[in-house]
């Protein structure tokens, strides 16, 4: 299971709890799960809404959950310790067309897929071995609305040097 926490356009009437002004918060528990408080809209890959009456939500973060999204207490019969075991990391890196600049954070990629199936002419090209985006393979409209499309957040986009990123405004928890 891949997904992210992050932010969908939309209204709060959605919001999990109703609360319109409390913002969500994201804890990690030892050893466990990701625990959700606050309103959130939980949202399966075909954008069907996951209901859910808890004011705490555990999310599984080992993989073993039987229940998935949603922890089963899994993590403790298979010794999940929640350590980072990826040591790598990668540059944020930006690639400047004639109209906007894609800003990619590959690091905090889910891997879902919205890139390259939204603009293929756009994300992500080969030049030699290293990979790119050319934000130039198509109109300006269609690739902001392929970068606001991106779940994990690891794509933004500048007009004028100016980081565009107030696009979200319903927190939301999606399932890819």
């Amino acid at each position: 299971m891949s997904g992210s926490f992050g932010s969908k356009r939309g209204t709060e009437d959605h919001l999990q709890g109703g609360k319109r002004n409390e913002k969500p918060t994201i804890d990690i528990a030892e050893k466990g799960p990701f625990l959700i408080k606050g309103p959130v809209r939980y949202t399966d890959k075909d954008g069907n809404e996951i209901e859910t009456d808890r004011e705490v939500v555990a999310l599984c973060r080992c993989g073993a959950s039987e229940n998935k999204l949603f922890c089963d207490g899994a993590h403790s019969d298979i010794g999940f310790t929640g350590d980072k075991e990826r040591t790598e990391t990668y540059p944020t890196r930006e690639y400047t067309g004639d109209e906007l600049t894609v800003v990619d954070n590959i690091g905090i990629c889910c891997h879902w897929g919205a890139c390259v199936n939204g603009a293929p002419d756009v994300f992500f090209k080969w030049d030699g071995d290293e990979r790119i985006s050319v934000p130039d393979g198509a109109d300006r409209e269609k690739v902001i609305r392929v970068v606001r499309a991106c779940p994990s957040g690891s794509l933004v986009y500048k007009l004028d040097e100016k980081l565009q990123g107030e696009f979200f405004s319903e927190p939301e928890v999606f399932v890819s």
